[in-house]
């Protein structure tokens, strides 16, 4: 069995509005497979999704005012090394 988790976190400061980016599979990850994306804002999760391949890119946006810290996570369970979750073009808007 593979595990792969990717997360990253980012100091926003209280300084910013609004987090937009989207989320999305590779076409190379197995059939039957999946990834969990998550958005933790200062340590809570507000956003959870899970995405397989075949699935449609999702949009997301979330409301980050006041927040200190984001973090953007991925995790992945495979039996083969195939397959990858991705976050598209994150950014912060004031």
């Amino acid at each position: 069995m593979y595990g792969f988790d990717a997360e990253r976190t980012w100091q926003l400061g209280r300084k910013y509005n609004t987090l937009v980016t989207a989320i999305g599979v590779s076409d190379s990850t197995p059939s039957g497979y999946s990834v969990v994306f998550t958005v933790q804002v200062d340590g809570n999760t507000v956003k959870e999704f899970t995405m397989g391949p075949g699935d449609r890119v999702k949009k997301l946006s979330v409301d980050v005012r006041g927040a200190f810290r984001i973090t953007l996570a991925a995790h992945e369970s495979y039996t083969r090394l195939d397959g990858y979750g991705v976050w598209i073009d994150p950014a912060v808007t004031k």
